[in-house]
């Protein structure tokens, strides 16, 4: 999912008109699997736009990405794993002259079949680590069919399974399965970017 994620992300940019001039820096994991000549050690893939000055990079939006997180009813290692992204992106956050942390976006299977409580155990890790200044946004993933669906997501996330999140002026646009297809989603898809990059097409789309 890191690869496809990676490509819309590189795909927008260059929908939007920024081509190889585009202002956005993707600061990648040492372990990436696309290489962009930088080497950072946190937990998820964190982005940053950066708008350019005399002076240099200005940072205007920082956000980590990460998915599969697969929370469980029980303690187990993954609620570990999910409390340190935050932890860890955090620090690494310190250590930057832009020291926000905007989003934090969970792109599908953050529970591991789609329980009621396997969604309050992973709205309890996310409340007692994530602070005030960064926004959640979460999409639903085949493992949030196991055992829910939209209404079971909608009723635990407060969000809608295809969400168009707006943070800093730039839009987060939402693709979530029925099941395991993502085909029914496409139309809808392309005329949200579509009607998005009219907006402003100088600004990339994160979806």
């Amino acid at each position: 999912m890191k690869k496809i994620l990676l490509f819309l992300l590189a795909a927008l940019a260059a929908l939007c008109g920024c081509g190889t001039e585009c202002d956005v820096k993707i600061d990648m994991d040492s372990d990436a699997d696309i290489n962009t000549g930088v080497s950072v050690e946190t937990p998820a893939d964190t982005a940053v736009y950066v708008s350019q000055a005399a002076g240099g990079d200005i940072p205007v939006l920082r956000f980590a990405a990460a998915s599969d997180v697969h929370i469980k009813e029980y303690d187990s290692v993954e609620r570990t794993r999910f409390a340190d992204l935050f932890g860890d992106t955090y620090a690494y956050c310190e250590t930057q002259v832009y020291k926000k942390l905007d989003a934090v976006v969970i792109i599908g299977d953050f529970t591991d079949n789609g329980t009621a409580a396997q969604y309050d155990a992973f709205n309890e890790v996310a409340r007692a680590n994530i602070r005030e200044e960064t926004q959640l946004i979460v999409f639903m993933g085949n493992h949030e069919w196991g055992s829910g669906d939209e209404r079971v997501f909608t009723e635990k996330t407060g969000m809608e399974p295809n969400s168009d999140s707006v943070i800093k002026g730039f839009h987060f646009i939402g693709v979530s399965p029925v099941g395991s297809d993502y085909s029914s989603r496409f139309d809808r898809l392309g005329r949200r970017l579509k009607a998005t990059a009219e907006e402003d097409p100088a600004r990339p789309i994160f979806t």
